[in-house]
């Protein structure tokens, strides 16, 4: 968990919370990746937001991060952001083409 929080490189805190999502529900990690999911690098956002909806798939948490991954320049992170709504059923603005 220390590598999520803390290190320099965003491809390894990314990497450590899709680890956490791994290992089931943990009062510890959810916390972890709560704060992950305010980090600047949005790779690290959404793997927290898909470890968190691994964890519990009835956490609303990640909502707010993941709407504004709808917003992102990358394809697929905008990608990544709509299917996990989609699992939340979260009747989001451009769902269904809108």
């Amino acid at each position: 968990m220390e590598t999520l929080r803390s290190h320099e490189n965003p491809s390894e805190r990314a990497e450590a919370a899709r680890r956490l999502g791994d290992n089931g529900e943990d009062s510890e990690a959810y916390t972890v990746l709560c704060i992950a999911l305010r980090d600047d690098d949005a790779w690290v956002r959404i793997d927290a937001a898909e470890s968190l909806w691994r964890i519990s798939p009835d956490l609303f948490v990640a909502i707010p991060a993941l709407l504004g991954l709808l917003r992102h320049t990358s394809e697929e992170l905008r990608r990544r952001a709509r299917d996990l709504l989609e699992k939340m059923d979260f009747d989001y603005p451009g769902r269904d083409g809108e």
